[in-house]
C-alpha cells in the first residue's frame, strides 16, 4: 500500500470534559493469560518485559475455559480455582516488585456457558453459590496486596436464553458478592460489567450499585459513541 492518510474525525480529548483529577496516574496496560502463565524464568522476563514498556496495570485472567468449567461440578471448580493461586501469589510478588499493578478479573462463571453463550449460573442457586464463594476466598487472601488493583468481578455477563424475567440480573449477583467481599474487604475497588446484550441507550437508565469504590465496565467489539449518562456523575 501507498500515500495511506489519516483523519480523525471527532477529537481524541473532549473539550468539554471535567479536568483530570489532581495527582491522578494515567494506568496502562494489557491482559495476561494467566492460565498458560508459569512463575518460571520465561515468566519473570514477562513481568521484565511489561516494566520495559512501562506498563503499570495488568488485568490477570483467573478461570478454567467455558466448556471445561460446564463439565465441572461446583468442588470441581473450586479445586480448580485452589490449583492456581500459587502462580496468581508468584505473579503478584513479581508485579510488586516492578511497580505493576494487577486487576484479578474472574473469566468463566461456575456453570460455564450454554450453548448460546449464555451464563448457566443466572437460573441457579448453587452455581451462583459457588461464585459468592470463590469472591469470598479472594478477598480473604488479597485483600491486603499492595499489588492488588481490583477485582473484576464477572467477564463479559451474557443471559442469553437462560436468564427469565423476575430472575436476578448480573448486576444483582454482582452486587451480592460485592456486599460479600466488602465485609472482608472494605478498600480494594470492586469491577463489574453489564450484559452484553444492553445497548448503548440502556447505560442511562441504569442505576449505580450501593457498592463504594467501583468501577463499571462496559465490553463493546463495535463501534459507538458514549451517551452522556448524566445520572453517572453524581455517583
Amino acid at each position: 500500500m501507498r500515500n495511506v492518510q489519516f483523519t480523525l474525525w471527532r477529537p481524541a480529548i473532549d473539550p468539554a470534559a471535567a479536568p483530570m483529577v489532581r495527582g491522578h496516574v494515567p494506568l496502562r496496560g494489557m491482559m495476561s493469560p494467566g492460565n498458560n502463565w508459569s512463575s518460571n524464568a520465561g515468566g519473570i522476563k514477562d513481568f521484565d518485559d511489561l516494566k520495559s514498556w512501562r506498563v503499570n496495570l495488568l488485568r490477570w485472567q483467573l478461570g478454567p475455559g467455558d466448556a471445561e468449567a460446564r463439565a465441572m461440578s461446583s468442588a470441581e471448580y473450586a479445586a480448580w480455582i485452589d490449583r492456581r493461586l500459587p502462580e496468581l501469589d508468584a505473579a503478584l510478588s513479581l508485579a510488586q516488585a516492578r511497580g505493576i499493578k494487577m486487576v484479578i478479573a474472574l473469566m468463566s462463571m461456575p456453570g460455564g456457558r450454554a450453548a448460546d453463550m449464555s451464563n448457566r449460573m443466572y437460573g441457579d442457586d448453587s452455581l451462583k453459590a459457588t461464585f459468592y464463594a470463590t469472591w469470598q476466598k479472594l478477598a480473604a487472601r488479597y485483600k491486603n496486596h499492595p499489588a492488588v488493583f481490583a477485582y473484576d468481578l464477572w467477564n463479559e455477563p451474557v443471559r442469553g436464553s437462560v436468564w427469565r424475567a423476575g430472575m436476578q440480573t448480573e448486576i444483582d449477583i454482582q452486587e451480592h458478592a460485592a456486599k460479600l467481599i466488602r465485609a472482608i474487604d472494605p478498600l480494594t475497588t470492586i469491577a463489574v460489567q453489564y450484559s452484553e446484550e444492553l445497548p448503548w441507550g440502556a447505560i442511562e437508565m441504569l442505576t449505580p450499585m450501593k457498592i463504594s469504590n467501583a468501577i463499571y465496565e462496559f465490553h463493546e467489539y463495535t463501534a459507538c459513541v458514549y451517551p452522556s449518562a448524566g445520572r453517572w456523575k453524581q455517583s
